[in-house]
């Protein structure tokens, strides 16, 4: 449904448009100043809730008293929602430190959790870490595989000596990523061919043509296959053979196509 019609704009009353016409701009500056405050005080409340949850437990106590003035303090835009002083001297720990599953970096005034959550992020992480490719030096490639990727297709082929069926998949998607991968690589070379000059303009085609390109491959060669566990090694097995054409492109001194 369309939101866009002046049915569903909405209005200020004739009555609150009296109330704001009466209100002076130091009042104005005060509101913003305490919205302000309450904000902050928000964001420390919910800090503090996951500190206090991840050491004390979700039904504990202390989770409870922070918790309460956490959801007391989203209702009550007027007023600061702050612990009481015996509540506060009990979970001080928990307004100024947090555990290392919010992201932040690990500092003295954070802790690397061992509960779930801290597992759990850790997993997450590894996985991601496991991902991404470090190069200082721009000029150079890393040539290392990626485990993790690596470890999807090495899981596979180990299946397949026992099974034709995962065998023929296998060399099917081989032949399937190498065929694409040429055709990419020599549409490629013929547009840098045509795109002789390097400028914005030049760089505007490029991008919109990677953009395009992506989504078509994407869609033929990942999309199509049945199931996640299907795509991911449909996936893994195009980053492969995109890393041999790279390293074969770069002894030829050709231009590189990335696998990343």
């Amino acid at each position: 449904q369309d939101t866009s019609t002046n049915e569903f704009v909405v209005k200020k009353s004739h009555h609150e448009k009296v109330l704001a016409s009466r209100v002076s701009l130091k009042q104005r500056a005060e509101f913003a100043l305490h919205y302000r405050y309450h904000q902050t005080q928000l964001g420390k409340l919910s800090t503090a809730l996951d500190s206090a949850m991840d050491q004390f437990g979700v039904d504990s106590p202390e989770s409870i008293a922070v918790a309460t003035q956490a959801f007391l303090q989203v209702d009550h835009p007027y007023k600061l929602c702050e612990m009481k002083q015996d509540h506060y001297c009990e979970l001080m720990e928990v307004f100024h430190t947090s555990p290392h599953w919010r992201g932040e970096q690990v500092t003295c005034r954070s802790y690397v959790s061992e509960k779930v959550l801290g597992v759990l992020y850790d997993y997450v992480q590894g996985k991601i870490d496991s991902l991404v490719t470090v190069c200082n030096d721009p000029e150079k490639r890393n040539t290392r595989l990626n485990p993790h990727i690596m470890s999807i297709i090495n899981t596979a082929r180990q299946k397949s000596l026992n099974d034709f069926v995962i065998e023929r998949k296998l060399s099917q998607l081989q032949t399937k990523m190498k065929s694409a991968i040429n055709e990419f690589y020599s549409e490629y070379k013929k547009l840098r061919a045509t795109l002789k000059d390097d400028n914005e303009y030049t760089e505007g085609i490029m991008k919109e043509w990677m953009k395009y390109q992506h989504y078509t491959w994407r869609k033929e060669l990942i999309d199509s296959e049945d199931g996640e566990d299907a795509k991911n090694l449909a996936s893994a097995i195009l980053y492969e053979e995109t890393w041999r054409k790279s390293i074969e492109s770069s002894f030829q001194g050709e231009y590189k196509v990335s696998s990343s």
